[in-house]
């Protein structure tokens, strides 16, 4: 993981535009278990989407994952619903947001919501 996490970094300072860079270096911040810095480069990689006005909401997804992991189920839930709104057009990403949105309301122990 270490290696992958300075070879992304090498790849956002020789590409400061590629977005998915830091989208693949928070996901191995969040694996690693450093939430904080995987919600700020998550967060980051999503002000640069929105600059270059990409339709991605994986990057929604993610973050509420990452949320979701750090006990901040109110700011999960909304994340989730976020990319469900934005990646409506996308059914493998509508799935994901799904599943991960269903495994939030178990954890609230909201069994109606899972389900539906």
């Amino acid at each position: 993981l270490r290696l992958a996490e300075e070879e992304h970094q090498d790849v956002h300072k020789q590409r400061p535009d590629y977005y998915r860079a830091l989208v693949n270096l928070g996901l191995i911040y969040q694996y690693q278990g450093r939430y904080d810095q995987a919600l700020q480069t998550l967060e980051n990689a999503k002000k640069l989407r929105d600059s270059v006005h990409i339709s991605d909401s994986s990057i929604l997804n993610s973050i509420g994952w990452v949320e979701m992991s750090m006990g901040n189920f109110t700011k999960a839930e909304s994340s989730f619903l976020d990319a469900l709104n934005e990646g409506h057009d996308n059914p493998s990403e509508t799935e994901r947001v799904l599943n991960n949105l269903g495994y939030l309301y178990l954890q609230k122990g909201d069994t109606t919501k899972a389900r539906s």
